[in-house]
């Protein structure tokens, strides 16, 4: 899917969360993050996840399943 930008072809907001041993708390962090920005008043966002050497094995693997739940997610 391709990411819906502002007439200046930008976001008007990116969130950009480090993801430390947190697989657990992810897909509410998604859920709270797009109610926050629903409603349009914001504009477009983008969840921008990154992961700080995180030693849980299965965050990469969950950030990459939200990415292709959420068109918001990278």
């Amino acid at each position: 899917m391709e990411q819906v930008k502002n007439s200046r072809g930008q976001m008007d907001l990116s969130v950009v969360i480090p993801v430390y041993n947190s697989v657990d708390s992810l897909q509410e962090l998604v859920h709270r993050c797009g109610t926050a920005c629903a409603g349009g008043a914001i504009g477009t966002y983008e969840i921008i996840f990154v992961d700080d050497a995180s030693p849980n094995p299965d965050v990469w693997p969950m950030i990459g399943r939200l990415a292709s739940q959420y068109e918001e997610v990278r």
